[in-house]
């Protein structure tokens, strides 16, 4: 049991666990025990799935890392950066997201950078507009935003807020191979 614990906790084992049911392993019981913040995250367009917990605190920016080394960096609960999982997103400017989500203005700019294959960084321009999320019943103390994104590799996200203000489910755009990453606070902190 302790053995499938630290499997479940600090990332996929050896064999392949589809990621809802490496989530649904994951226990009320087990969750209530953790004593550090833990997100559990998917990336469904490349099959895998994983715990992260907080390794590093730069300033505002959050580092979370699973056992095997993959890294995302987040600010608010905003993707800023990833690390790890092929096509990286090098660096998002989430000034504009940031604003709108605190009740800013809806339009803005955002600029992507990602990490090519030949180590090169490119450099994406993205316009894009913060609305709520009327698409399905909604639960009164969940507000649901969702992002559009127009530039070379549109993308739309979505954002679960709850009642105190805090983002705890989203689904986030890394890149056109990585897809999006899902991502649940499973232990917020403290």
């Amino acid at each position: 049991m302790r053995w499938l614990l630290f499997c479940l906790l600090f990332a996929a084992c050896t064999a392949p666990i589809p990621p809802a049911a490496l989530r649904a392993q994951l226990t009320t019981d087990q969750i209530a025990r953790l004593q550090v913040p833990m997100l559990f995250v998917s990336a469904p367009q490349i099959k895998t799935a994983a715990t992260l917990i907080p390794v590093r605190q730069n300033g505002p920016v959050r580092i979370w890392q699973t056992r095997d080394g993959a890294q995302i960096a987040t600010r608010d609960g905003l993707v800023v950066a990833t690390h790890g999982l092929g096509f990286d997103l090098a660096a998002s400017d989430l000034d504009g997201i940031a604003a709108a989500i605190a009740g800013g203005p809806g339009e803005y700019k955002r600029t992507l950078s990602h990490i090519m294959g030949d180590l090169r960084t490119s450099v994406q321009p993205y316009r894009c507009v913060l609305a709520p999320d009327r698409s399905k019943p909604q639960n009164p103390a969940i507000t649901v935003l969702r992002e559009d994104c127009r530039g070379p590799d549109p993308f739309r996200n979505l954002y679960h807020i709850d009642a105190k203000g805090r983002l705890f489910w989203s689904q986030q755009w890394v890149s056109p191979k990585v897809g999006h990453l899902e991502i649940e606070v499973i232990r917020p902190d403290k």
